[in-house]
């Protein structure tokens, strides 16, 4: 679809961004730190056991692993800390000694989670090993390694879900909402007709007729958590006009509102297909407002103005665009022209909980039209 042009060069290569399974990704941040600390124990583990023999053995070898292997959880985040000063561009980089202290700072984190779980499971098993079984200690310590990564992989999963349910239930003390839904988000060229595209989705999924509604979005940068590969965004959105119905058959329009949305992509594997699926499920968290307003500082004084001035920090983009949408009770699809005048229209398909109906519609959408598939939201596109 050479006629339509990202403008960010990252999203423009990789229109598909899929964050790690949470348990994976937890496998990976600590695993890789626990695993070059096991090489290390291994090595001094080996040494212990050749030099020294007898009762003094038994008493040195539980302890000697879990000493010297902390070295091992500091390299590869100083490592990593090197090569974000070294690409990061001279007029925007700090000295090192920053990125240098948070490589430490991310090493520390692991290195408390190996003392808190690894050393007394490796302590355990090697203590226990060595007096009553013939083990040798080189399994033992592969084996309280591996249970430890498994471990901490599930502590941290259950960690990020508990804080997640927490988050959600001080939002919904502040006044927020819930809208959960799943989303599939597409590119079209300006110059495609989107009249036509309306009418074939009307025709084939039993549709309403045609709504059309002005959307102004500002962004905010923001420091709110990411949990379990889920993304934040907040936004300050306002609606020109009240259409009720607008997405679900929904009774409730809210026209102004604050909003802070949790995004995770995904792909949706059922079974061989020609056509490959990348749902979002969206957690919309919102609270109504009274007022127009796209500025924190004129939220009216309460929960949701003192939320809004915890997270969102300096303003980000400013979205605006018309959207001419479709419905029936459980999908809509959703054109919306870019007020910035870019050379596409941003195409999404929205269902509460059919992701068998969602992948459905995506397959027609993929098979009949020219389109490119993305799971960047409209304020990664525009300029």
């Amino acid at each position: 679809m050479k006629d339509v042009i990202l403008l960010d060069k990252h999203v423009a290569e990789r229109p598909i961004e899929l964050p790690d399974h949470p348990y994976l990704r937890a496998l990976k941040d600590f695993g890789a730190d626990e695993i070059l600390a096991g090489f290390v124990d291994a090595f001094a583990t080996t040494l212990v056991s050749i030099f020294i023999q007898g009762p003094l053995k038994l008493l040195i070898l539980p302890f000697c692993g879990p000493v010297i292997e902390k070295v091992g959880f500091f390299p590869l985040h100083f490592k990593k800390a090197y090569d974000i000063w070294k690409t990061t561009p001279e007029e925007h980089r700090k000295p090192f000694k920053h990125y240098f202290k948070q490589g430490i700072r991310d090493g520390a984190g692991n290195l408390l989670k190996d003392l808190l779980v690894h050393d007394p499971l490796y302590i355990g098993f090697m203590a226990a090993g060595l007096h009553f079984t013939s083990i040798h200690p080189g399994i033992l310590s592969a084996f309280s390694y591996t249970v430890a990564i498994l471990l901490v992989a599930a502590i941290d999963v259950t960690k990020d879900e508990l804080l997640y349910a927490r988050l959600k239930r001080s939002l919904f003390a502040a006044g927020f909402q819930l809208e959960p839904f799943y989303e599939s988000r597409f590119l079209i060229r300006a110059d495609y007709d989107r009249e036509r595209l309306i009418a074939m989705f009307r025709e084939e999924f039993g549709m309403t007729e045609r709504q059309q509604i002005t959307y102004h979005d500002q962004y905010y940068e923001t420091t709110i958590p990411t949990y379990s590969g889920r993304r934040a965004k907040l936004r300050l959105r306002s609606r020109d006009g009240v259409v009720s119905n607008l997405v679900y058959g929904d009774t409730v329009d809210f026209m102004n509102s604050a909003q802070i949305v949790y995004t995770r992509a995904s792909e949706q594997k059922d079974a061989i297909d020609q056509c490959r699926y990348f749902p979002v499920k969206k957690q919309k968290l919102y609270a109504m407002l009274e007022e127009k307003t796209l500025e924190v500082d004129d939220l009216p004084e309460g929960p949701v103005r003192r939320v809004f001035k915890k997270y969102a920090h300096e303003k980000g983009k400013a979205v605006r665009f018309t959207r001419t949408y479709v419905h029936n009770d459980e999908l809509a699809l959703c054109v919306d022209k870019i007020a910035a005048g870019e050379p596409f229209y941003v195409v999404e398909l929205k269902t509460r909980k059919d992701k068998k109906l969602l992948q459905r519609a995506m397959r027609h959408l993929m098979i009949e039209c020219p389109v490119v598939q993305t799971t960047h939201g409209k304020s990664d596109l525009v300029r």
